[in-house]
């Protein structure tokens, strides 16, 4: 798994092949899931609970995934969702970006990103959006990952950017699609848009 600063895959699913074995197993025969299905970092809680026995608490949100470890071409969850703030980098100085930060040996990466969304974004661009409001709402399906920037304050609003990426001909994410596929993007952003209504206190304090 990649550090979670790069936000999509590492954050949203977890890739580790995993294993287990029960007492009447050969150590030859362990059963293996190589991570295709949408594994999210709070089933594994649930998932150990499970292997071990124990009763789960109530209010744990994860589910168990100790049935993909015997079967894990079954069906599972459609989608995995997670979030991270815009820019890169100011979850380590809190909200808003504090001064304290440019101060630091991050501050020129911080400038450059800012530089790019300058670039990318033109007259549009607005300091305060992007500095104080916007957050990355991200989800992965079987075949795409796509983020949709939007303004906490309002998740309704137009995304001032969006990011979609083919994992089936573009594993690593190296050209953005969305605008090319709107259909998609407008499927996926519904989705996303479900789930903050779901969980609105996900758009106000950023957790996801």
């Amino acid at each position: 798994m990649r550090n979670a600063l790069f936000l999509l895959p590492a954050l949203i699913s977890v890739s580790a092949p995993l294993r287990e074995s029960s007492a009447a197993e050969s150590r030859s025969k362990v059963k293996t899931a190589e991570g295709k299905p949408n594994v999210l970092f709070i089933d594994v809680y649930p998932t150990l609970c499970d292997l071990a026995g124990l009763a789960l608490p109530k209010h744990l949100e994860g589910k168990s995934f100790a049935p993909l470890l015997t079967d894990p071409d079954q069906k599972w969850k459609p989608a995995a969702f997670s979030l991270f703030p815009s820019p890169a980098l100011r979850e380590w100085a809190a909200r808003p970006l504090s001064p304290a930060m440019r101060g630091t040996f991050f501050g020129p990466v911080i400038a450059e990103v800012e530089e790019k969304l300058k670039q990318e974004h033109g007259e549009d661009y607005n300091a305060d959006l992007f500095n104080n409001h916007v957050m990355g709402y991200s989800m992965r399906t079987d075949r795409y990952g796509y983020t949709a920037w939007l303004d906490r304050r309002d998740s309704m609003s137009e995304p001032p950017a969006e990011e979609l990426y083919d994992h089936e001909n573009d594993p690593n994410e190296t050209v953005n699609v969305a605008k090319a596929n709107p259909e998609i993007v407008n499927d996926l952003l519904k989705q996303i848009r479900a789930q903050l209504k779901w969980a609105p206190d996900l758009v106000v304090k950023g957790q996801m």
